[in-house]
């Protein structure tokens, strides 16, 4: 990643997932005292920074897209990237160099085919929105600055200690290199800070490839098919036994079990 200048902006707008919806952000903006100048939404004393999630979900990925790209560019606005960016990075990052098969990466998910047809409408087709693919792999996983630090999935000491150490700063090629060494520290200190993901560090990481080698232990489970479940006994529950709010015509109130354990976008624990 190539360095970045100096700020002197001391006042940040800290915005969350955008999730494609773009006028939503133009909203947002507005209403923050941004201005559109020279191509760019601006704000005269302030800073935006983009805490990832830009596409997917919502109905102008490559809108949202390109407008923050342009407040990067500008210098009106950072950002980190989100698992959503690091998921299309590791979907499609190896075949760049070929265009249908980009394509046809991209589309490992639904949700992309809107991000797709945003670059269609704008004109830029195939070409822009492999050109944002790339810009994309060029923005920081975190910001760690005096007084200022950002990530998108999990802030973790020792997850960003391990980041540095490797000098690993954005998803280029060196940074997935270890990214898909399945469960080197590289691999987990990655899915931390931008997913989230709760892992241990290990002293002694698993080698490369180590998906390939799983024991296919459920081939060998007693076949099982869906008559076998149909066929076992009905067991019939008492009304006395469903939530009171079921009986009386209210609210369904739900039990709630031991929760399990998140994997989603969470601060560490201190």
């Amino acid at each position: 990643m190539p360095p970045q200048p100096a700020r002197a902006c001391q006042q940040f707008d800290i915005i969350g997932d955008v999730h494609g919806h773009a006028s939503l952000l133009e909203a947002l903006l507005a209403k923050l005292g941004y201005q559109q100048q020279r191509g760019a939404w601006r704000h005269p004393s302030r800073e935006a920074i983009f805490v990832g999630d830009l596409i997917d979900k919502g109905p102008d990925p490559a809108r949202a897209l390109m407008l923050v790209r342009a407040m990067v560019e500008n210098g009106s606005a950072r950002m980190v990237v989100g698992n959503h960016e690091l998921n299309w990075v590791n979907d499609a990052f190896l075949e760049q160099n070929d265009p249908q098969a980009f394509v046809a990466a991209t589309r490992l998910h639904h949700d992309r085919m809107r991000l797709m047809e945003g670059f269609i409408d704008v004109g830029t087709g195939l070409a822009g929105l492999m050109e944002h693919f790339a810009w994309l792999r060029l923005q920081p996983l975190f910001i760690d600055e005096p007084g200022l630090r950002v990530v998108h999935g999990s802030w973790d000491d020792e997850a960003i200690a391990c980041l540095k150490a490797q000098h690993i700063t954005c998803l280029d090629d060196h940074g997935m290199r270890h990214y898909r060494e399945t469960y080197s520290k590289g691999y987990l200190a990655i899915d931390r800070v931008v997913a989230g993901c709760e892992h241990d560090f290990f002293d002694q990481p698993a080698p490369n490839g180590f998906r390939s080698r799983r024991h296919a232990w459920c081939g060998r489970r007693p076949q099982c098919s869906c008559t076998s479940w149909c066929d076992l006994p009905r067991r019939r529950i008492s009304p006395s036994a469903s939530p009171a709010g079921c009986r009386r015509h209210r609210r369904l109130p739900a039990p709630r079990p031991p929760s399990p354990r998140s994997a989603g976008h969470r601060t560490a624990p201190q």
